[in-house]
């Protein structure tokens, strides 16, 4: 099924950063991929549902169930979010990188559903972080609009890891304006001026520059080289749960690519003036 108008077009493919080192090439899926995936997917969980009900009608689900042959409700809710994804990648996933296989280095087949379906569950070759949470959170498009909270908290992270941080402790030790909200010289601090200021803005940038174990680091000197979008995801669903508003982790997700991205800007600035210092 294709649009008839040209305003419903589809967006180019774009490359997604779904773990650090780890990004794949996706287009977003329209209207009639979604109702393909929703009905194989109701259609597959419906069977096991109706495998259950017959069990249960027997009596014999839970002796089963001891024996591992039947699906926990836990384990049901699973299969159909890994279900969701691999019918989404079969559609969606077009190219890949950091994906290789651990001993020829050579970049596995994107169409190999095998292949597919193990990075999901068990990230990329070797060791990594599971894709599945941040893959679904990027098929689910933001409810909230996110574009200028993007370029915030973009600025944000590469004012904060670029020495903006130090620069706030120092104001506040000198009770600056600034450090009250206040301006100096008409100017007010980046900090100030790229604060979030949607929900997920605000969680996510919370979680990101205090959380451990968040930021996956490299050789010697522990240069951050990504973020691990899964374990983020988790502590967002973890600190925000209780909240009054539907947790919208695509909004959720697009705040921490945003993050990484700015870390990463800095990262890379810093490395160059060290280089250039020793010049």
């Amino acid at each position: 099924m294709q649009p008839k108008h040209d305003a419903w077009a589809p967006a180019e493919p774009e490359w997604v950063p779904l773990a650090p080192g780890v990004k794949w090439r996706l287009r977003r899926p329209d209207g009639a991929d979604k109702m393909v995936v929703a009905s194989d997917v109701s259609q597959v969980m419906s069977r096991i549902y109706q495998g259950r009900a017959a069990l249960e009608a027997l009596g014999l689900e839970n002796e089963m169930t001891g024996g591992d042959h039947v699906l926990s409700l836990d384990q049901i809710v699973g299969y159909s979010s890994l279900l969701t994804a691999t019918r989404y990648a079969r559609l969606c996933l077009i190219d890949w990188e950091g994906i290789d296989h651990p001993t020829t280095g050579e970049k596995l087949d994107p169409a190999d559903s095998d292949a597919v379906h193990d990075a999901l569950v068990f990230g990329a070759p070797g060791g990594g972080t599971p894709l599945l949470t941040p893959f679904l959170a990027w098929i689910d498009q933001p409810r909230r609009p996110m574009g200028a909270e993007t370029i915030r908290l973009r600025a944000l992270a590469k004012d904060h890891w670029n020495g903006g941080a130090e620069r706030c402790r120092a104001c506040a030790d000198d009770s600056d304006p600034c450090a009250k909200g206040g301006s100096v010289e008409g100017e007010l601090c980046p900090r100030l001026k790229n604060s979030p200021l949607t929900p997920e803005g605000i969680a996510a940038w919370e979680i990101a520059s205090s959380a451990s174990g968040l930021w996956d680091r490299a050789g010697m000197s522990g240069t951050v080289t990504g973020l691990h979008y899964r374990e983020a995801l988790l502590v967002f669903e973890t600190q925000c749960a209780g909240g009054r508003e539907q947790l919208d982790f695509a909004a959720a997700l697009t705040a921490f690519r945003a993050i990484e991205a700015g870390r990463l800007e800095a990262e890379a600035e810093q490395a160059k003036a060290a280089a250039d210092s020793k010049d």
